[in-house]
């Protein structure tokens, strides 16, 4: 399952690694194209707006679910290529706490706030209960596709791209059969969509974790780790140290603060990105409706800020209000 990326024509090497990953990413996308086309061919026009209106809210989950399995990849990478074997398994099951919390989480926000949601987006009331319903179900699936991203991401760490890509390429495959099958022979509706991409996510998640992680009673667990960990399989010793969970939890806290403060440093580069494009465009006003330089229109909105005590956003939207209708 492992494999060396060190060895070998680089290039070739990267490329074969990518390229299933690039796959992975299409066929992640697949379950809902699948359920949006399966909803408007045999359910209707209703359907196909319900799935694809709730699109917008399941991608916030997807990228959640990427996160997951991005961190993963980079911690286990790190301590599979120095042959930390102990290491690695502490962070494989830190990581599936910490992925467990957030799932517990955001299932609890979305399950509680889905109408909100949808209204925030301005759901049309006719599909307004279609939608929910899809959204319930598909965030009864969280699980599925959060420790399944967390199970790829170990599988990238250790340099295979291969196996998590015929797992979902099958899952999602599947995906479409189950999907006619619910809503043709079962007459689910938009409920048979849902539960079909439930169904198929789980079996991918289980498939793939089954691959990666070896469950064994505490005491085998160091004599089973030395035989088969350096084949890729991370041993969990069980019940799980309650060490584990005081680590993943002080981890979700430090990632929540910098999630954080990435989001404020986001929204102060926004708005610094607006004022930009409004500068810009009142230097454009400036430059065609009074003739001057791009150099005086920049010297004309500095000084203005200046005497007035206002920032350059708010002098550029005054000269735009002059000179645009």
């Amino acid at each position: 399952m492992n494999k060396d990326l060190t060895v070998g024509n680089p290039s070739t090497v990267l490329w074969k690694f990518c390229l299933p990953m690039f796959g992975s990413v299409v066929f992640q996308q697949l379950y809902n194209i699948a359920d949006s086309l399966v909803a408007g061919k045999f359910v209707g026009e209703a359907a196909l707006a319900a799935v694809g209106n709730s699109y917008e809210i399941t991608l916030i989950f997807i990228a959640f679910a990427f996160g997951c399995n991005i961190g993963c990849s980079v911690i286990v990478s790190r301590f599979f290529g120095a042959k930390q074997y102990r290491d690695m398994k502490t962070a494989v099951t830190t990581s599936l706490i910490g992925c467990a919390a957030l799932v517990a989480l955001l299932m609890l926000v979305g399950l509680a706030g889905c109408d909100a949601l949808l209204e925030l987006i301005n759901t049309p009331e006719e599909i307004l209960a279609d939608s929910a319903l899809y959204l319930d179900i598909y965030v009864l699936g969280l699980p599925f596709m959060f420790f399944y991203n967390v199970a790829t991401g170990i599988f990238s760490a250790l340099g295979d791209s291969k196996t998590p890509f015929f797992f979902l390429a099958v899952s999602s495959v599947s995906n479409i059969f189950m999907d006619i099958l619910f809503v043709t022979a079962f007459d689910m509706g938009v409920a048979g969509v849902a539960w079909a991409t439930f169904l198929c996510q789980g079996i991918s998640c289980l498939c793939a974790m089954a691959a990666v992680l070896l469950l064994v009673k505490a005491e085998l667990a160091d004599a089973v780790a030395a035989r088969v960990e350096e084949s890729g399989v991370m041993v969990v010793p069980k019940p799980v140290p309650r060490l584990l969970f005081d680590q993943a939890l002080r981890f979700a806290m430090a990632a929540r603060s910098r999630l954080t403060a990435l989001r404020r440093e986001n929204m102060r580069l926004e708005k610094k990105l607006e004022e930009m494009r409004l500068v810009d465009r009142a230097k454009c006003a400036l430059i065609q409706y009074r003739g001057m330089t791009e150099q005086q229109a920049h010297r004309y909105l500095e000084k203005k800020a200046m005497d007035t005590g206002k920032n350059r956003g708010t002098v550029a939207m005054e000269v735009l209000a002059c000179y645009e209708p």
